[in-house]
């Protein structure tokens, strides 16, 4: 009798966790958006787009598009050369539209060889 019963509260413990760590998975929001020119709307490709506070991220593709899953709340940080790094705290909205402002001060360090 004592082992029918203790084995069932391993049971109901086992299946209360797995409940845990699904729920917790699923507080993901998956955010599409595009980065932009600030000034004439054209399509930026290869921005990098960080996590911040963590080594997840990616990169715009040749439309100016990217999509991550990440938790609501977080912050997004834009970079690319020659514009203003940008940072953006994600809600539950999409699409989302990013503008990068030039930044010229930047450009001086670019040495082409």
């Amino acid at each position: 009798m004592k082992v029918k019963k203790y084995l069932k509260n391993v049971l109901l413990t086992i299946c209360f966790l797995f409940v845990i760590v699904i729920y917790s998975y699923a507080q993901n929001v998956v955010v599409s958006a595009i980065v932009n020119h600030e000034s004439n709307n054209e399509a930026l490709p290869g921005v990098n787009i960080l996590v911040k506070g963590t080594f997840s991220g990616t990169a715009t593709d040749l439309d100016g598009k990217f999509s991550i899953s990440v938790e609501p709340g977080s912050i997004l940080v834009f970079s690319f050369m020659g514009y203003a790094s940008q940072e953006l705290k994600i809600t539950n909205s999409n699409p989302i539209t990013v503008r990068l402002k030039p930044d010229l001060q930047k450009i001086d360090d670019v040495v082409v060889v």
